[in-house]
């Protein structure tokens, strides 16, 4: 899967079930999703949301490169795309390293209890994982232990 501008604006519309515009926080990406617009293209759509985007330098920006979207698209990665949103610790996971997640773990099992990410994240994102675990049961309990209360 991957975050497109309509995924995005729909998205954007039920901010009141997820902090957007936020100053810090931390999020959690189910995946090295791949984002289908650029950085100009992300700014423009947040605006007209309502949300000024935190501004990323261009030499600070890193960009989705994948086996669908090549790095000359310039399309921002998913970090950036948080980090528009204001958050400032932003990590992915995925069950395997192709796309150079921050972790590496099956959902289809119980997080190490050597991590210690019980209620860490303010947000956890996933536009496409989930559905292809086959512990369903297990990978939703995964993800809400991860969430903060509130």
């Amino acid at each position: 899967m991957a975050v497109v501008l309509s995924h995005l604006r729909f998205l954007l519309t039920q901010r009141d079930l997820f902090p957007a515009g936020v100053s810090g926080g931390r999020v959690l990406c189910l995946g090295v999703q791949d984002v289908h617009a650029t950085h100009g293209e992300l700014e423009r759509t947040l605006r007209a949301a309502g949300i000024e985007p935190v501004r990323i330098p261009v030499e600070q920006r890193s960009y989705t490169e994948s086996q669908i979207v090549p790095r000359s698209r310039q399309c921002a990665h998913i970090r950036d795309l948080f980090r528009m949103l204001g958050y400032d610790q932003i990590e992915t996971l995925d069950f395997s390293a192709a796309e150079h997640p921050d972790r590496i773990h099956d959902l289809n099992e119980p997080f190490p209890s050597s991590w210690q990410l019980e209620e860490t994240y303010d947000l956890v994102f996933d536009v496409g994982v989930v559905e292809h675990v086959c512990d369903i049961y297990q990978a939703l309990k995964n993800c809400i232990s991860l969430v903060k209360p509130g």
